[in-house]
């Protein structure tokens, strides 16, 4: 026993001093060099001439005079340089991996295939005079100028404390007004001075008691009554009057100022819209097969009951809140 240890002793002695020894030695990494294809060496990474030339196009190396004397040279290489620099300091802090970074670059990574496949399919997508005639003749009728009237009034407001006596009074007063009315110039077909007088009205009292034009549509909504914008349509030649018509709001009395037919469009005044609106569906189209096609050969398994437990970062929208909320984009590409 005493014996090995005599032999053992030194082996531990002399390993401590080759270990103490190895550990003082500077070794030195394997670094590129500069070959002749590598224009410049920063630390462990090269720039190489394709990467140069690269640039070059990127930065505006196709326009004439650029990038022909060294001092252009030698500011591009700079900047690479300490691109290099701080894309090596930002990759040893992790910053590539932070999630704003991540999604820029997935984004761009998108965009780019994107534009490598999908926007020359777009680019090939054409729309034809033919076919947007055939689309015009077939939904003319949407493009014909609806006919419109433009109106005149004067109103009479009641209020919830009045008696039938001076609901009576108000009623017989618009008729009066109407007898006056008849007996202005032929060529004013609006109230004039009488809707000044009469009208509680403010915002029409002034110009003759005319209203805006009224488009006969039953999803077009008026802040005045239905019975109001139905007589001006009934009215048929300017400076044809109502009789005094009775609402909750009050009384009112009407006349038609001007009027307008249907008016037709012609398909060469809006065939550049109708092509620009099939061409925009095409490519609407062409999307969703493209990604149609992607999603085909792909295996998707959503986990629903995942889905539904995540719960929301932020807090509920206040319920007088009308505003939808913004829809994403999928992959580059509008669902």
């Amino acid at each position: 026993m005493k014996k090995q240890l005599l032999w053992i002793i030194p082996l531990i002695l002399m390993s401590g001093a080759c270990g103490w020894y190895l550990a003082g030695i500077q070794w030195q990494s394997q670094s590129p060099e500069l070959r002749d294809d590598v224009l410049a060496v920063v630390n462990d990474s090269v720039i190489t001439e394709q990467d140069f030339v690269t640039q070059m196009q990127i930065r505006g190396g196709h326009y004439a005079g650029q990038y022909q004397d060294m001092k252009q040279k030698q500011v591009l290489l700079t900047f690479l340089i300490n691109q290099k620099l701080l894309m090596n300091k930002a990759l040893a802090l992790g910053i590539d991996q932070d999630p704003v970074v991540q999604k820029i670059y997935h984004q761009t990574v998108v965009d780019k295939f994107l534009e490598a496949d999908l926007n020359k399919r777009l680019a090939d997508i054409t729309v034809s005079t033919a076919e947007a005639k055939d689309y015009f003749e077939q939904h003319k009728i949407n493009y014909n100028r609806p006919a419109r009237r433009r109106g005149a009034m004067i109103f009479k407001e009641i209020s919830a404390d009045m008696t039938d006596e001076d609901k009576q009074a108000l009623k017989q007063e618009l008729q009066q007004v109407k007898q006056e009315a008849a007996e202005l110039p032929t060529h004013q077909a609006h109230f004039g001075e009488l809707a000044r007088i009469h009208s509680d009205d403010r915002s029409t009292m002034y110009q003759g008691g005319v209203i805006g034009w009224l488009i006969e549509n039953p999803n077009r909504a008026y802040k005045w009554p239905a019975a109001v914008t139905q007589a001006v349509f009934e009215l048929t030649d300017n400076g044809d009057m109502s009789d005094v018509i009775e609402t909750d709001q009050g009384y009112f009395l009407v006349r038609l100022v001007a009027a307008e037919n249907v008016q037709e469009t012609q398909f060469e005044q809006i065939s550049d819209g109708i092509k620009q609106k099939l061409l925009s569906d095409k490519q609407t189209a062409a999307k969703k097969a493209f990604l149609a096609d992607i999603k085909s050969t792909a295996r998707i398994e959503i986990n629903e009951g995942l889905l539904k437990s995540i719960q929301p970062i932020n807090p509920e929208p206040k319920k007088d809140n009308k505003q939808p909320p913004a829809m994403p984009v999928q992959a580059g590409v509008q669902p």
